[in-house]
């Protein structure tokens, strides 16, 4: 009888077991920029009613949409809370916000990142953080 009990057991304790799974929140979408989060944020306010606009589409590239310009560039490393953004080429329309020539500086210098629900924080290691909230493009 013991034994039956143990082969009824087993799944039970191979499920507990099992590493959680990475996080595996949906990354892949679009997310307006909202705030810095550093000490330096008063420095760069951002401008109420502009929508400036992180899209990652895939694992290894990115779009940004800031006031007037457009950037696109690569991820280099997409891994469980570690993202690492490879510096975009941007075009020169004309002259974007402090916020976002910051965010543009900032990027390549992201090292982690967190979602929590409908917001992604990306993280710079002495620095602060990057608060993102996601948005549905049309």
């Amino acid at each position: 009888m013991m034994r039956y009990l143990w082969l009824l057991l087993i799944p039970l304790f191979n499920h507990s077991c099992k590493d959680e799974p990475a996080q595996t929140q949906d990354i892949f979408h679009a997310w307006e920029a909202k705030e810095f989060i550093s000490i330096e944020s008063f420095y760069y306010p951002k401008i109420d009613g502009n929508k400036i606009l992180l899209n990652i589409e895939s694992p290894n590239s990115y779009q940004l949409k800031l006031d007037h310009n457009q950037c696109n560039g690569q991820i280099a490393q997409l891994s469980h809370s570690k993202i690492v953004f490879q510096s975009a080429g941007c075009t020169k329309i004309c002259c974007d916000s402090k916020f976002s020539q910051k965010l543009v500086e900032m990027l390549p210098q992201v090292t982690s990142y967190h979602l929590d629900n409908n917001k992604l924080n990306l993280y710079i290691d002495g620095w602060g953080s990057i608060l993102f909230q996601q948005v549905q493009l049309r």
